[in-house]
């Protein structure tokens, strides 16, 4: 396991029950504006003990979901990362 962050699109049903994509814009556009599916998924995100969404992050990101590693354990981040650059 080295791998910090992804990068998402969420697939959705939406009130007409057809399937909808909440993507960049979508993410981008504040938590309180996502489609209530979408609020749901970014909730159980929030309230776990590992991840974050980056659409909290000052600069925000909608579409980040990270573990939160470096914040966490600098120096255990830093070793995966060196494993990675001498692959």
């Amino acid at each position: 396991y080295i791998a910090t962050a992804i990068d998402i699109n969420i697939q959705y049903k939406n009130s007409s029950n057809q399937n909808s994509i909440c993507d960049n814009p979508c993410l981008n556009s504040g938590f309180n504006s996502l489609p209530t599916p979408v609020q749901g998924f970014v909730r159980d995100i929030r309230n776990g003990l590992r991840l974050r969404w980056g659409g909290d992050f000052n600069k925000a990101d909608g579409v980040h979901i990270d573990n939160g590693l470096f914040q966490r354990d600098p120096i255990e981040y830093l070793r995966r990362f060196n494993i990675l650059q001498n692959q």
